[in-house]
């Protein structure tokens, strides 16, 4: 039987409150990353912040959160249904994302080079329509301390409601690090909305 842990996280200035099971891997983190993140009505209020101010007029490097994609990008069935929270009611079958980045780690993703700094946050916004109108919730990633989670490369994933006032558990977890598992080599951060034919990037 495993008991569970309360452990503090930083993101966007913020605690987020994330339960880890007290079974240990090899390394000494959680055993194959069986966390909930649970975000502080803070943290979400500076998420919210951040993304009224990516679509505003404040210089790109003032801002809290910069939006990478310059209009919605597709996604295809697969990657919508294993990222939809275990609440999310809409259809699964077609979908369309907006990508958020924290200041600190729009470098590492515009380039694809390095490892993303410790409390980076990258937001993924789903769409039902491709005009981005309907939106349908979000999914996130934070970057924890070297060690959380070796296999995810430390990244934490949690899930927001529609207009991000609620902190959602994840529908799968073990899916998160199983999708990001491929892309080791930018950091487990896959950029396929910044270098797929067709993109359109800010």
């Amino acid at each position: 039987m495993r008991t569970q842990l309360l452990m503090p996280v930083l993101a966007l200035g913020a605690a987020v409150a994330v339960i880890v099971p007290a079974s240990r891997g090899d390394e000494g983190g959680p055993s194959r990353a069986q966390v909930t993140a649970g975000l502080s009505q803070d943290a979400l209020a500076s998420i919210r912040v951040g993304l009224k101010e990516a679509g505003g007029p404040k210089p790109i490097r003032e801002r809290k959160m910069v939006r990478i994609t310059a209009k919605p990008f597709p996604v295809d069935t697969a990657q919508m249904q294993a990222c939809r929270s275990g609440n999310s009611s809409n259809d699964p079958h077609q979908g369309w994302i907006h990508v958020y980045v924290t200041q600190q780690g729009q470098d590492v993703m515009r380039t694809g080079k390095g490892v993303y700094p410790q409390g980076t946050v990258i937001l993924k916004q789903k769409f039902s329509d491709p005009a981005g109108k309907y939106s349908d919730l979000f999914t996130g990633m934070v970057k924890r301390e070297k060690g959380y989670n070796p296999e995810a490369g430390d990244w934490e994933f949690f899930a927001l409601n529609s207009d991000a006032t609620v902190s959602m558990t994840p529908h799968n977890v073990q899916s998160c690090i199983d999708c990001h598992a491929p892309f080791r080599a930018t950091d487990f951060v896959s950029r396929r909305y910044l270098t797929a034919k067709g993109a359109d990037v800010r």
